[in-house]
């Protein structure tokens, strides 16, 4: 929303700017969400934010503390860009689970948790990896197979060059 954008709106930003990274030319635009990014300052910049009046300000009011420390402060100072055209997932990270994606959903849209984060969860409390106490009929089975193959199909299909790499990396194989 255009009140949540206001933090980080100045005079005369520029809606978009370019630059080249190892030869690759990239364009970058003003965040539509400034709390979803990872951001980086050269030394005279951070020096530059070091000295403003809002560094270290503990100013919580941007969404939630958290979001707040992380983003608000150096968003004071910086205007915040996001990858463009021509590669929009250019150094991208993707997060697991739903928690955040609810904040993006159309109306009456609703996100469930993926069955992999469930398992995650109770793998480290040593409990079976399986289906439910007393629903172990093959029926169960084949359908938490069939949710499992249907998350592990998303994952694969990711646009992110980092992601693929990370599997890659970790199943031994040449193509994702």
């Amino acid at each position: 929303s255009d009140r949540r954008l206001a933090p980080f709106r100045r005079p005369g930003a520029r809606e978009k700017v370019a630059g080249s990274w190892h030869g690759r030319e990239q364009s970058f635009a003003l965040s539509e969400n400034p709390h979803a990014g990872c951001y980086f300052l050269t030394d005279r910049q951070l020096r530059h934010w070091l000295a403003q009046p809002s560094f270290f300000d503990r100013d919580a009011s941007w969404i939630d503390p958290l979001a707040s420390a992380a983003t608000l402060s150096v968003g004071k100072v910086f205007d915040l860009y996001k990858c463009a055209a021509p590669d929009p997932w250019f150094l991208e990270i993707e997060h697991y689970g739903v928690r955040y994606a609810a904040y993006c959903a159309p109306p009456g849209v609703t996100y469930g948790e993926s069955p992999l984060l469930a398992l995650a969860q109770r793998a480290p409390q040593g409990e079976a990896a399986g289906p439910p106490a007393g629903s172990t009929t093959i029926n169960a089975l084949v359908g938490e197979a069939t949710r499992l193959r249907i998350e592990l199909d998303g994952l694969l299909a990711s646009r992110s060059r980092l992601f693929r790499a990370f599997l890659r990396a970790l199943f031994r194989k040449k193509t994702f």
